[in-house]
């Protein structure tokens, strides 16, 4: 597993990390002891870098089985926000999201500890008196956390974040993909000139990208169906799997740290790192993908 820089704090990554939004499955109904075995299995395939958060159904409480007793260096990350549906991104309720955290997690302290969709809070919320960036650097101060970040969509608010300097990284998804390059110009430039750590979750946009080929087409509008047909059109000609491109593509990115697998099973997770094995897509396809996403930028979401 090739791994990479994590920004300023100077972690050594692998390229992709392991995303807990479905450690419990499609349906969240999976047996924890099989959950935990992916986790497990991820360690042993080279994976360093793991993500979850409060709002994924049981991940937090999967990740603390699966990672009890595990001697071999990783770095973990969580998130506050989200959960319960009326949080106030206040001071308190960080840190009240945060001791539950860890109590699931079954440890002191993590790696990173993120705003869980930053943007929907507002500016003054995160940023004001008494808001949510006082309880990340409260904990940071104790030693809770090592590092503090950001999570979201809309690219140009979380680059006004990153821009303060406060934040370790930044976690964006569904604005950098196959199908739009939003977050590679709005967000990218800026967390590299403050030496930002960059992951990229939901490479498949949100499953969107995996799917057969008339499921994926037939629910959706122009222009989206329309770059979702010459991407598979693309995939036909090139003998690539789409869900191999889709990971590959943000792969090929040096700006980005780590890229993060929804894996919900082991054969799933071992799909995605064999694409991660076979480098950077060739020439002609990354220019028809940047065609592809000049066909139109496509705001909707999968």
């Amino acid at each position: 597993m090739r791994q990479r820089t994590f920004g300023r704090l100077g972690w050594q990554v692998s390229e992709v990390g392991l995303g807990g939004a479905w450690l419990a499955g499609r349906r969240g109904d999976l047996a924890v002891e099989q959950a935990a075995e992916t986790v497990r299995q991820a360690l042993a395939l080279g994976i360093n870098y793991i993500d979850t958060a409060r709002a994924y159904r049981r991940s937090e409480e999967i990740l603390g089985i699966a990672l009890e007793g595990v001697r071999q260096p990783y770095r973990l990350a969580t998130k506050a926000g989200c959960t319960p549906h009326d949080f106030d991104y206040s001071r308190d309720a960080v840190l009240a999201s945060f001791e539950t955290s860890l109590r699931l997690l079954r440890r002191d302290r993590v790696d990173l500890l993120q705003l869980h969709e930053a943007p929907t809070a507002g500016w003054d919320r995160l940023m004001g008196k008494g808001g949510a960036v006082e309880a990340l650097h409260h904990l940071k101060r104790q030693g809770a956390v090592a590092a503090i970040g950001v999570t979201g969509r809309p690219p140009a608010f979380l680059a006004r974040l990153v821009a303060t300097d406060e934040f370790d990284s930044v976690l964006n998804y569904c604005e950098y993909d196959l199908t739009t390059r939003l977050a590679r110009e709005e967000l990218l430039a800026v967390a590299a000139r403050h030496n930002v750590a960059v992951v990229l979750g939901s490479p498949l946009r949100v499953g969107l990208l995996g799917q057969p080929r008339g499921a994926a087409l037939a629910k959706y509008q122009e222009p989206l169906r329309g770059k979702l047909e010459r991407l598979h059109e693309l995939a036909d000609r090139s003998g690539i799997p789409l869900p191999h491109i889709a990971i590959r593509y943000l792969l090929g990115d040096a700006d980005v740290a780590t890229v993060l697998t929804g894996a919900a099973s082991v054969e799933e997770l071992r799909d995605t790192l064999s694409a991660a094995s076979a480098g950077p897509l060739p020439a002609d396809v990354l220019a028809e993908i940047r065609q592809i996403q000049d066909h139109r930028d496509a705001r909707e979401t999968a």
